[in-house]
This record gives structure tokens, sequence and C-alpha cells, in this order.
């Protein structure tokens, strides 16, 4: 009977674990939407609020952001003009959790409408971010992000 009692303890906690990761699944494929969201409506505001206060990120052009007021200044500053008409959209999210409270998640992305620095349309691209999110008081945020570019194999679809 204590082994019948245990193993049904066994099997609730690891629901419970289950359920737990599976909400937080959630919770962080919802900051991804926020992002795109956030994004094609130019709200540096709102897209600001998904990254933490000491954000470390860094953009395609390998520019290291230390804060989420550079993180918010650059993105004023390029939504403005080169991303004003551009349109991101997530094609994937791989989560990967280190600790319960701890993840690494691969966005997948693809824009369109965007523009260099100089007013040159471009042409459609796909990329990659990866994040280092944090579980604090309850609640997800990116504390770390990488963006990349992806290049395709031919140099024609460039």
């Amino acid at each position: 009977m204590k082994a019948l009692v245990t193993l049904v303890i066994l099997v609730f906690g690891i629901a419970s674990a289950c359920a737990d990761q599976a909400a937080d699944e959630a919770a962080i494929r919802d900051i991804q939407a926020r992002w795109d969201d956030a994004w094609n409506r130019n709200d540096v505001q709102a897209l600001s609020a998904l990254v933490a206060e000491d954000v470390r990120f860094v953009n395609v052009a390998g520019q290291v952001l230390k804060s989420r007021a550079e993180f918010q200044a650059l993105q004023t500053r390029t939504h403005a003009m080169q991303f004003k008409q551009s349109v991101r959209s997530v094609t994937g999210t791989d989560i990967k959790f280190i600790t319960p409270d701890i993840a690494i998640a691969h966005v997948s992305w693809g824009m369109r409408g965007d523009k260099d620095p100089d007013g040159t349309a471009r042409k459609p691209r796909d990329g990659v971010m990866i994040q280092v999110l944090v579980k604090r008081d309850g609640k997800w945020t990116v504390i770390a992000a990488q963006n990349t570019d992806v290049r395709r194999s031919n140099p024609k679809d460039q």
C-alpha cells in the first residue's frame, strides 16, 4: 500500500510539472506573438516591455545593446523609417528549459517591407533570434538575445 501511495504521489508530481512546463511554454510563445504584434504596429514601448531592464541584445548588424533603454532607443530610431512599413512574422519557436525558471528559445522569423538605412527597399528575408528568458516573479522576460539573418544557400536568392 505504501508503494502505491508513493507511486500516486510521484505520478501527480510529474503531471503537475508537465502542466507547469506547458504553461511556461505557452507564456514564452505568447511573448513571440506579442513581439510580432508590437513590431508590426511600430509600438516600440510595447516591444521594449518584453525585454528586461538589464537585457543584452545583439541585433543582426552585430550592435550590442546593454539595457532596455538602449534597446528602446534603437527601436525608436529604426521604426521611424527602416522598419516603419515592415511586417515581421514568427515562423517557429523551439524552446529548451535549462531550469524551471530559465529557458532558451530559438525563434525563426520572416520579414518583408523593411528598408536599408538609406531607404532602399529590401527583399523579404528570414532570420533566427536566440533568446534567453528568465521567469521573474512569475513572469517570463527576455534577458539576452541575438538576432541573425539567415543566408540563403544560393547567393542569387539574397
